[in-house]
């Protein structure tokens, strides 16, 4: 039977990167429903938890969290996310959120070395210097650490296969060619966000080039091929609009919302610029977990760091991407010739692909790294602004432009790969060839190691969560808990409980996203000591408590202990014990709120204290729980402790509701007063200070609705 050439390379090259693939996965493979990469967090918590409560692919509303109101989970920002959410629900459905996740990632090393192998060989015109292009555009550290919980930037494979539209339409901008590069530039839209940014640099500076250099040469005898290329830019314009539509009319319909969601994940937007752009020495720090390089990246960032994390300025480039890059760049700007032995005559080595290609993976690189640095550095005492600040002035949209690592890192892989090919060709034997190739490959794998292959510590199992959550999913008569200390995204802790509400199954109080659905209520009932805690937690539905590394709450009255564990490894996953609300504890009918102007806080002994703010005022809202009819008329009595702290400016503070004045109060520094009013149900209780009120001098505590 006769072997087809193109078939045999393609399963052998298939079957190197799927190997590869699996060596990244290592373990998993036989864990493959209970294990993950890196820890419990933005994963496990996050995408995995959230496909595990039988909601669509965008999501929805759900009583799983913020019980027993629920919250609407429905997220049409993952509109953005759409060619990356719906086949994760689909795998969900049939095989379950875990097998889904690896799953993805498999499938994307896979097709991150496939994809770069037939790039970088059309590229560079050679198999040996392609092979090694797809193992170092794999295997990049970045793309490593995202596996751990950012799996949308494992699927990088996108840009290669647009690339490879931009380099069609480069070679011959024909109609068709301007149609599949408009559905190209369209299709990481709809994988991330940040796949927005990667496509217009991809793309848009491409045909920034080609539009200049056809100005250039713009005389009487390429006025039609100039004409021609402005309608494959019209084409190519109008099949994206096309196929963004869906994207434009999400942005449309629930733009609010999805800047609402935004702008309570980020904080402060510019001061995330700042902190999440690459420093120079970021591209050529080895990543924090390498085997050998470790201990000396780690004692680096702790030096010199910057305010980022290691998910985010993981950025190194490896020594030999450069050094490959550099000489093919060397090459084409000095050097178009090499001079042979001197026994044999001078021959001319030709490069093996179009300087305009090259010139243009050397402008998207040298543009990418511009935008990926801090939005501004100083020059003799002045401020001087960088391409990341212009644009965070004009689209508050992309904060990491760290990040662009991607992008740069293609750029320089596939330079690299021209470089790696002239050398090969220089070889007076293809054995030293092969042999240059392997060293490459080995050597890069090894710049780029994120784990010890003998004893990977990079692999988490869900059996590493305490026991108490097996024992919890026994009980079938506990339906909800509410899960300690009480706190919401972007605490890390809630991950946690989110990744842990997989395993035991409970619906909680707790919510699962950021969210401001019955935040106030949650401040409220944060410390198990407080006076009101206990007895709204009834009213919720709530019928056990389980805490994470919370002191002293074993003394806290009218919990009864019923499962305790204390197990390795140490952190709020291990030591972890599980209540149940005395039966002495009635249900309450209304709860106290510190509705605004506070900031909320737990002491070690398990008490709430709601500090006034620097805008002098607190306002207090009685509550109508689950059961109980809302009468904004309702006549109530309320009681809660005023605190002041050794650091509080004497003044004075008056308490009203509406115009009616209920109170004028003198306190002094470090003194406590019980205060109880008559108030009506739908009218806040505010606090105004006759003097200055610093932050953090004055508190409430010991919140309670008393009839």
């Amino acid at each position: 039977m006769r072997r087809h050439p193109r078939r045999t390379e393609a399963v052998l090259v298939g079957l190197f990167f799927a190997a590869l693939a699996a060596l990244f996965m290592g373990p998993i493979l036989w864990h493959f429903d209970s294990a993950v990469h890196g820890f419990w967090g933005d994963g496990t918590g996050g995408l995995i938890w959230l496909n595990g409560l039988g909601l669509g692919p965008f999501g929805g509303f759900s009583d799983a969290v913020i019980y027993p109101y629920g919250d609407n989970l429905f997220r049409p920002e993952f509109i953005t996310a759409f060619l990356f959410i719906v086949p994760f629900w689909i795998l969900t459905k049939l095989f379950g959120a875990v097998v889904a996740w690896n799953t993805i990632i498999f499938v994307s090393f896979w097709l991150c070395g496939l994809t770069m192998y037939y790039l970088a060989k059309r590229v560079s015109r050679s198999r040996m210097a392609a092979l090694w292009a797809g193992v170092a555009f794999t295997f990049l550290p970045m793309h490593q650490y995202k596996a751990f919980g950012h799996i949308a930037y494992v699927m990088t494979f996108v840009f290669v296969l647009v690339f490879w539209q931009v380099l069609n339409f480069l070679e011959k901008p024909s109609k068709r060619n301007a149609v599949m590069l408009g559905l190209a530039f369209a299709a990481p839209f709809y994988i991330d966000g940040y796949y927005v940014l990667f496509a217009l640099l991809l793309v848009g500076l491409p045909l920034v080039y080609m539009l200049v250099r056809a100005l250039c040469q713009l005389n009487k005898k390429t006025v039609e091929q100039f004409k021609s290329l402005l309608l494959s830019g019209v084409i190519f314009a109008g099949t994206a609009a096309v196929a963004l539509l869906p994207v434009i009319y999400t942005k449309l319909v629930y733009g609010a919302q999805i800047a609402g969601n935004l702008a309570m994940a980020r904080g402060d937007f510019m001061s995330n610029v700042m902190v999440y752009t690459a420093r120079w020495y970021d591209f050529v720090i080895p990543i924090e977990t390498h085997p050998v390089f470790g201990a000396w990246a780690t004692a680096f960032r702790v030096a010199h760091n910057h305010g980022s994390n290691t998910s985010e300025h993981t950025l190194y480039l490896g020594f030999v991407v450069i050094a490959l890059a550099g000489f093919a760049t060397y090459f084409v700007l000095c050097r178009a010739w090499f001079k042979p032995a001197k026994a044999k005559p001078r021959k001319t080595v030709d490069l093996p692909v179009r300087r305009q290609t090259l010139v243009v993976m050397a402008i998207i690189a040298v543009v990418a790294f511009l935008i990926s640095l801090p939005p501004y550095f100083h020059l003799f005492g002045h401020r001087i602004p960088m391409p990341s600040g212009v644009i965070s002035v004009l689209v508050q949209y992309w904060r990491v432009y760290a990040r662009l690592i991607f992008i740069i890192h293609l750029a320089l892989v596939l330079i690299g790969t021209v470089g790696l090919a002239i050398l090969l060709k220089r070889m007076r034997s293809r054995v030293l060839g092969i042999g240059l190739v392997v060293l490459l490959i080995v050597v890069t794998f090894f710049e780029y190691l994120s784990f010890n292959p003998f004893k990977r510590q990079d692999i988490w199992y869900y059996d590493k969560l305490s026991s108490a959550n097996q024992w919890l999913a026994g009980q079938k008569d506990i339906k909800a808990i509410a899960v300690y200390p009480l706190v919401d995204q972007p605490n890390g802790l809630a991950s946690l409980y989110t990744t842990e509400q997989r395993v035991h199954g409970k619906k909680m109080v707790n919510s699962g996203t950021i969210s401001a659905k019955a935040a106030r209520l949650r401040a409220s009932i944060g410390g198990l000591n407080d006076l009101q805690t206990l007895g709204v937690l009834k009213a919720l539905g709530v019928q056990a408590v389980m805490t994470h590394e919370v002191l002293h709450d074993r003394e806290v009255m009218n919990l009864r202990l019923v499962y305790s564990a204390n197990e390795a490894p140490a952190g709020y996953a291990a030591d972890v014990d599980i209540y149940r609300i005395k039966d002495s504890v009635k249900p309450a009918r209304y709860a106290l709120l510190a509705a605004e102007g506070t900031k909320d806080v737990t002491d070690p002994y398990l008490h709430s204290q709601h500090y006034v703010n620097v805008d002098n005022k607190v306002a207090l809202q009685v509550m109508a729980l689950p059961g109980i009819t809302e009468d904004p008329t309702a006549k109530h009595r309320i009681r809660f402790d005023l605190v002041a702290t050794g650091a509080y400016r004497k003044s004075d503070l008056m308490v009203m509701q509406g115009d009616r004045v209920l109170d004028v109060i003198r306190t002094d520094a470090g003194k406590q007063l019980t205060l109880e009013y008559g108030v009506t149900e739908g009218e806040p209780v505010r606090m105004f200070s006759a003097g200055p009120i610093l932050l953090d001098t004055i508190y409430l505590q010991n919140l309670q609705v008393i009839e």
